[in-house]
């Protein structure tokens, strides 16, 4: 949601910019018709996992093909692939941190290579004064490191237009059903249907509220992202 507000606001006589997204070959993507829905260039990266390495090989050839000068990375994985860029092809790099959860021992690892990664990158982007205590800690240049706070998009956030309960039905509903299935011990498969058709009921009602005068866009793309996960969930455990 973010990364698509910002390609829409972004300065179209400073910047072109363009958003590499990465996808399961073959596979619908929520983001990728959000994105083009709003008029954004978006260009798939598919690979089957994580560390496919078609996907340096796809960007590195983006780079190129679109004369791309700035390569602006988020989360550990394209932080990694865009340090990883900067040894192949003279380009700029940064990241935007928002903060790191490290609940297991496999994101502790991914979050300690990402850092590692930050520290040769040309500029990190820290959203919070803590976060840019983090960054700093974490092996980056001070000097490398700027802080520019979150922001809103204000229109998207009118208080008529979200009465008590609205965030929970139209994002939270489809995940915390399917964390306190999972807590009760019931069957994997049976809480990701449910929670892929109590996405789609909320995809249906984020639509019918925009198109009804009282929701917004950045709602039913919300619910559309939600819808995504728990069908990529629903196939993943079949």
């Amino acid at each position: 949601k973010t990364i698509i507000e910002t390609a829409c606001a972004a300065d179209p006589a400073a910047f072109h910019l363009s958003i590499g997204l990465f996808c399961a070959p073959g596979r619908p993507n929520a983001y990728l018709d959000a994105a083009q829905a709003r008029g954004i260039e978006v260009h798939r990266l598919e690979a089957d996992q994580p560390w496919d390495p078609r996907l340096l090989r796809q960007l590195t050839a983006l780079i190129g093909r679109r004369q791309i000068h700035i390569v602006h990375s988020h989360d550990y994985l394209s932080d990694i692939l865009t340090r990883a860029i900067s040894w192949h092809v003279p380009v700029a790099t940064m990241s935007t941190v928002h903060g790191w959860i490290t609940n297991t021992l496999r994101s502790r690892i991914k979050i300690g290579v990402s850092k590692r990664a930050l520290r040769g990158l040309d500029k990190v982007v820290a959203v919070s004064n803590e976060t840019l205590t983090r960054v700093v800690a974490a092996g980056v240049p001070a000097a490398r490191v700027v802080v520019i706070h979150n922001a809103i998009v204000a229109k998207d956030y009118r208080a008529e237009a979200f009465p008590a309960g609205v965030f929970r039905r139209q994002i939270g509903v489809a995940a915390a059903q399917a964390y306190l299935a999972v807590v009760t011990g019931k069957r994997q498969v049976e809480v990701n249907e449910r929670a892929r058709d109590t996405a789609r009921a909320q995809v249906d009602y984020a639509t019918a509220r925009r198109e009804g005068g009282v929701g917004s866009r950045l709602n039913e793309e919300r619910a559309a992202q939600e819808l995504a996960v728990t069908e990529e969930l629903v196939e993943r455990t079949r």
